[in-house]
């Protein structure tokens, strides 16, 4: 079983918080990819397995993020 979070919000800055946010994941040791103008941040050992963001900004004014947790037992 995995669990999802999908979060969408905006901040004074969404580029810059949209850095910041994947210079985090970076340092905490997350692999990443792109796809389609979406950031991936990515680990087959942590807590959370993906994380994913795109900044919408041209568009709505948001940013869109995703967390994915790791396979667990349904138990």
């Amino acid at each position: 079983m995995q669990h999802h979070v999908d979060l969408d919000f905006r901040t004074d800055d969404n580029a810059r918080s949209v850095a910041r946010i994947l210079g985090v994941w970076d340092d905490a040791g997350y692999e990443s990819d792109r796809a389609m103008q979406e950031d991936i941040r990515y680990s087959d050992t942590a807590p959370v397995a993906r994380m994913t963001i795109r900044d919408t900004t041209s568009i709505d004014g948001l940013v869109r993020m995703t967390l994915t947790s790791a396979c667990k037992s349904a138990e």
